[in-house]
């Protein structure tokens, strides 16, 4: 963020809690009040840039809303918990990406989309150009790459180059 302010772009972040806020008005960024959850605010503060990078996960319970976490808890088997949490993590990201897809698409501004190493294999040297691995402990966010990849792929103007072969 402090790069783009920097080079004189202004940024808007958006914050879930007060305190996210507080740090992002004190870096001089505008703020906008939502959550990954929250697809309405995603929409609106996606139609308000240029473009959207997107950062945010949810990578806590507490981050969640009440019905995902009751789903999680109460769901199923105490064992499956684990997996649950990742599938409503990644989930939610897979429905931030759509979102931000849909608006952008119109415009055709930039979507970048972070996606964690821990997809890909372990144990060798890898690229940018290798498949992520299904057995990886970052598996259930494959859906969100291939996602963005797919968006990327359908916008006039972009290539169809990503990190890996098709």
């Amino acid at each position: 963020m402090k790069d783009l302010l920097d080079n004189g772009h202004e940024v808007l972040g958006m914050a879930r809690t007060d305190d996210g806020a507080a740090r992002l008005a004190a870096a001089g960024a505008a703020v906008h009040r939502g959550s990954l959850a929250d697809l309405d605010s995603l929409r609106k503060g996606a139609a308000q840039a240029d473009g959207v990078i997107h950062l945010a996960y949810l990578h806590g319970m507490g981050h969640m809303p009440f019905g995902t976490r009751l789903g999680i808890l109460l769901g199923g088997s105490p064992r499956g918990i684990t997996g649950r949490f990742a599938a409503a993590g990644a989930g939610a990201d897979r429905k931030a990406i759509d979102t931000f897809g849909s608006v952008l698409a119109a415009t055709g501004g930039p979507l970048v989309v972070a996606f964690p190493t821990m997809t890909l294999a372990s144990g060798s040297l890898v690229t940018e150009r290798e498949a992520p691995d299904p057995t990886s402990p970052g598996a259930a966010r494959i859906g969100s790459e291939t996602a963005t990849l797919a968006l990327a792929s359908t916008w006039s103007g972009h290539s169809r180059n990503g990190p890996w072969p098709r």
